[in-house]
């Protein structure tokens, strides 16, 4: 693809991602919830249960700061901590009937935006427009997942370099 194609393709992504929101990591966006804390709410509830570290990698933030939230989503009585009685030192996490609640207050949220976005466009449209989208996520990951290996490869060459 071309710089201009790139470049084009980058702008309509970060337009985008501004109309839903998601660069609004601390604003309050539904159920009185950060996008932050609806961002980890919605991922607990797909896994059913997860850890901080799980979370970390999904969310694609450091564990600092998912620790954080996930810690103002248990004080709100929102996630819940399981300790493993295997190892006491891990917790599992999963939601509260109260998150339940409130995961599905967020995705009215999510819907009632994506919804009006839908209607603007024609009906015979939408297979198509989620099947594309399918697609361009899906070969983001794998490319994000290349680049990262060869961020750490880089990092460990550096690394054995300064031993040497």
């Amino acid at each position: 693809m071309k710089a201009d194609e790139l470049r084009h393709y980058r702008r309509l992504a970060r337009r985008f991602g501004r109309v839903l929101g998601a660069v609004q990591g601390d604003a309050v966006c539904c159920a009185g919830l950060t996008v932050s804390q609806a961002h980890a709410l919605l991922e607990i509830e797909d896994r059913g249960e997860t850890t901080v570290g799980e979370l970390t990698q999904a969310l694609r933030i450091g564990k600092s700061t998912v620790s954080k939230t996930v810690d103002a989503l248990v004080d709100l009585g929102l996630v819940e901590r399981i300790a493993r009685p295997s190892d006491r030192r891990y917790n599992d996490l999963k939601l509260s009937s109260a998150g339940a609640a409130a995961a599905e207050a967020v995705h009215q949220f999510g819907d009632d935006v994506v919804g009006r976005t839908f209607e603007k466009i024609p009906r015979e449209k939408h297979v198509t427009i989620l099947e594309c989208f399918e697609i361009l996520v899906e070969a983001s990951c794998a490319a994000d997942a290349e680049g990262s290996s060869e961020a750490d490869d880089q990092t460990n060459t550096v690394q054995a370099t300064r031993r040497d």
